[in-house]
């Protein structure tokens, strides 16, 4: 059995709970590659590339105006979430190990080769049709595990709607990450 280590976390803005985080850290060093869609900040960016030495991460995220569900967000303020998040690769000495794809998700999946990549992790929109979307092209390219965040009835309903349709039972849960073992 592969030993636990604890994740000293990070002060990056962003909606990821301690636990949350301490798993995100610990599954990727069972990972060679990780694509993550939704960045935001980087502050679950930071706790993959933490977990692992070796792991090949992709960030997937356009860093736009996200105003529609962050009020009072502007495109210079995405502007700063993105050049934020570059330092903090580059304080990490990460930058060689990280892929950043500033595209939507739909346009980045084409970018791979179908079973290519181990792992996933989807916190992009949550909205149904956009959740649907992100499972349905992405689920090809990974081998390992399918994962998301926002698993909760509550505050992001259409997330849980669509995982516990399309994966019917399958689905393991740490804190309000989701992710099924294919």
């Amino acid at each position: 059995m592969q030993q636990l280590h604890p994740y000293k976390g990070n002060d990056l803005c962003g909606w990821m709970y301690d636990d949350e985080l301490e798993f995100l850290y610990n599954i990727a060093n069972q990972m060679e590659s990780i694509v993550e869609i939704g960045t935001f900040n980087g502050r679950s960016t930071h706790a993959l590339i933490s977990g692992s030495k070796v792991t090949k991460i992709y960030c997937v995220d356009p860093w736009q105006d996200q105003s529609e569900w962050l009020p009072k967000d502007t495109q210079s303020k995405a502007e700063y979430r993105y050049r934020g998040f570059l330092q903090m690769l580059k304080s990490m000495k990460a930058e060689d190990r990280v892929t950043v794809l500033r595209t939507t998700s739909v346009e980045a999946s084409k970018l791979f080769e179908d079973k290519s990549i181990d792992m996933v992790f989807i916190d992009g929109l949550h909205e149904l049709e956009a959740v649907q979307e992100d499972i349905e092209c992405w689920l090809p390219k990974v081998n390992k595990l399918i994962s998301g965040h926002d698993y909760e009835q509550m505050v992001c309903p259409d997330v849980k709607t669509v995982v516990d349709k399309k994966f019917n039972g399958k689905v393991k849960v740490c804190g309000t990450i989701w992710g099924v073992w294919l």
